[in-house]
């Protein structure tokens, strides 16, 4: 893990309680660009994005599948300014499993998790046929990046999250999902699966949010802000 290259940056005062941020796929640090130019959130919250391996400017193009294995190389890269704190942990969409095996395997430092949209559950998703072509060696070449690197996640993501299921029934802090119940993308049956592993969690509430898709991260942006700040002072 040492030859990985990692992009993060810590936003707001350092001596404030830590925010970490993971991002789905495709996508880098700044699909949270509206959280830290919010004030409620940096003036109480020292917040830190990564790009994820493989995306932005982490080992940029070279895909890793391996849930695991990101977030075991986040930990580490972020270590120095994580490993003598406690910090509350985010993930959207695909960066929901990192983040809850983040959590899982930080020794107790992650007290709260928070899931938007997350995809935890082994084959809950939509899985695009086009995306087998994409990967093909022949092909490859013909789409952008991004595409490539999600095309390579989405194919191998069941049995990458069949791997973590042991993880997440260990977790012992507080967990906060926030889901749309007409996800056409992430299925809003990723609920449900949360409800039944995360066995050992102090705490778990899910709020579901009406009819609404999946990117509820910007599409209900002002709510699920409200509630993550009415999580985290609780």
């Amino acid at each position: 893990m040492n030859s990985n290259t990692i992009r993060a940056i810590r936003v707001g005062d350092t001596t404030l309680p830590y925010f970490l941020m993971i991002h789905g796929s495709p996508g880098s640090n700044m699909d949270y660009d509206a959280f830290i130019k919010d004030s409620s959130f940096t003036n109480k919250y020292c917040i830190v994005l990564c790009d994820r391996p493989g995306y932005g400017y982490s080992n940029w193009g070279q895909a890793d599948t391996s849930v695991i294995n990101q977030s075991k190389i986040l930990l580490q890269a972020l270590s120095p300014w994580l490993q003598h704190r406690e910090f509350t942990l985010l993930g959207n969409s695909y960066g929901g499993p990192i983040a809850a095996t983040m959590a899982a395997i930080s020794n107790g430092k992650v007290r709260n998790l928070i899931l938007v949209a997350s995809a935890i559950a082994p084959g809950e998703e939509k899985v695009y046929g086009i995306s087998k072509t994409i990967i093909k060696p022949s092909w490859k070449w013909v789409f952008p990046t991004l595409l490539y690197l999600a095309s390579m996640e989405k194919l191998t993501h069941k049995q990458a999250l069949k791997s973590i299921t042991p993880l997440i029934k260990k977790y012992k802090g507080t967990v906060l999902v926030l889901h749309g119940t007409a996800d056409q993308l992430i299925y809003y049956s990723n609920v449900s699966y949360a409800k039944n592993n995360f066995t050992e969690a102090k705490e778990l509430t899910c709020i579901d949010f009406p009819d609404q898709g999946h990117p509820i991260l910007w599409s209900s942006e002002e709510r699920v802000k409200k509630l993550i700040l009415d999580y985290m002072v609780r």
